[in-house]
């Protein structure tokens, strides 16, 4: 079995809107480290595991996890990111009964699409917006309308959106997901994943966020040749994309 078809089948046996259950004594002990902690700069904010519970801190569980978003089997352009961030709408679009049948369809993998790129006449706000409107917005709207229309769909079939933490937070959680990462099993799942796609020449990895190299250890695997991590584009504005992965990215479709 590949790492690609072994992260599917473990995320399979969640149940939609909860943890990874393999993350959940460690979230729970970095939880304990905090209260028996008098430091005020707490590495993770983890107020509560249970979903169900309104979240006080920077990571918000009640809205369960995505650990990746699109056609895992058949994309070949792989957007490499840290976690979901949060926004207030989300609480609205995230527990809408359709997104939730996306959500469960995208995490089983019974559908060829990423529907993280919306619909033109979505006018949502959250988390699907994110994607939508502020990391591939300015390269479809480059795009005469006919053409941008096109390209759209065309990264709807091509694209897929992976996450280093699959939970979402508060946007200031940033340094704090990625110490987290370092202990987090489903993360691991990930990394093993992405550094076999990354592996593969047909594929196009761009990760997202400053020392995305690092943080999905594409630098650091030792299994990884120096033409494998120097195919990896790294794209960190503070929105939108790198000329260079705007660049990477239409040359692939083309």
């Amino acid at each position: 079995m590949t790492e690609v078809e072994k992260w599917i089948a473990a995320w399979a046996k969640v149940t939609q809107g909860e943890l990874y259950p393999d993350d959940k004594p460690y979230l729970e002990k970095a939880r304990e480290d905090l209260e028996g902690s008098k430091r005020r700069d707490k590495q993770f904010n983890v107020d509560s595991l249970d979903p169900k519970e309104k979240p006080n801190g920077k990571f918000h569980f009640r809205l369960g996890a995505v650990p990746y978003v699109g056609d895992l089997r058949n994309a070949r352009i792989f957007l490499l990111m840290v976690n979901p961030g949060v926004r207030k709408s989300d609480y609205d679009e995230l527990e809408d009964g359709r997104v939730k049948d996306l959500l469960k369809q995208n995490r089983l993998q019974t559908f060829n699409h990423c529907f993280a790129l919306g619909q033109p006449e979505d006018d949502r706000q959250g988390w699907v917006a994110y994607f939508r409107k502020s990391v591939f917005g300015t390269l479809i709207r480059e795009f005469p309308k006919e053409r941008s229309d096109k390209l759209k769909e065309t990264l709807k079939v091509n694209l897929a959106i992976l996450e280093l933490v699959p939970y979402f937070s508060q946007t200031v959680a940033l340094i704090d997901c990625c110490k987290i990462a370092d202990g987090l099993p489903s993360t691991q799942l990930a990394l093993n994943a992405a550094a076999e796609i990354a592996s593969d020449e047909r594929n196009l990895v761009v990760t997202r966020w400053p020392k995305g190299k690092e943080r999905w250890h594409l630098k650091t695997d030792g299994k990884l040749s120096k033409d494998v991590i120097q195919r990896v584009v790294e794209s960190h504005p503070r929105t939108g994309l790198s000329k260079e992965a705007k660049a990477a990215i239409l040359h692939k479709l083309k």
